[in-house]
């Protein structure tokens, strides 16, 4: 996860920094392909801002009606194992924005991720946010279906990769080992820091 469980299935691709932005627009008014060129001296290569929709459910816990939870997932695989702080993600994934709703594809994700179908209750939409090279689409979920999410029962699906390096050998993780519900406060230490701008949002609610 650069920013999300999503990176997991990218995982051994690895992050490049210090990127300048093109940009091409989509029907939704932001890139939906946008090649940015980072050069050396040595060398330039492009890469593509992506697109991730995700699901924000939130639960008053029964034995504590003034605090407030939000459902995290830790990523899966040997590059996150023994990553607590700022490791953490809400479900979601890439989808392509000018072929899929972001609000389809945050419930579709949730579904994979968590092998469990996402509480039906309306979901109300977050602005997109950029973190990184990817624009972030999410949505709040709070019903009684949500706050009765059981976190200990969770079936995710898997990525294959070569692990350990360059052995040769292909290895099958789960692209979310384990779930957990935080209060607010925690959550902040806990999520990644590209994805902070959702605590903002949860506290202003």
């Amino acid at each position: 996860m650069t920013s999300g469980t999503d990176s997991s299935r990218a995982a051994g691709r690895g992050n490049r920094g210090g990127f300048a932005y093109g940009s091409s627009t989509s029907t939704q008014g932001m890139p939906a392909v946008c090649r940015c060129t980072h050069r050396t001296a040595a060398e330039s290569w492009t890469v593509a801002v992506t697109h991730s929709a995700g699901i924000v459910l939130l639960r008053t816990p029964p034995n504590d009606p003034d605090q407030l939870e939000i459902l995290l997932v830790h990523p899966g695989g040997p590059f996150w194992a023994k990553k607590d702080q700022h490791g953490w993600s809400i479900p979601k994934g890439e989808f392509d924005p000018d072929e899929e709703d972001a609000l389809v594809a945050a419930r579709r994700e949730f579904h994979e991720e968590l092998g469990s179908v996402c509480p039906a209750g309306d979901a109300t939409p977050i602005p997109a946010f950029r973190a990184g090279s990817k624009w972030i689409h999410s949505f709040v979920l709070e019903t009684a279906e949500a706050a009765a999410f059981d976190a200990d029962d969770i079936t995710s699906n898997t990525f294959e990769m070569e692990w350990p390096p360059r052995s040769g050998q292909q290895q099958s993780f789960p692209e979310v080992d384990r779930a957990a519900w935080f209060d607010v406060e925690t959550a902040a230490h806990k999520l990644h820091k590209g994805q902070l701008p959702l605590i903002a949002h949860v506290r202003q609610r």
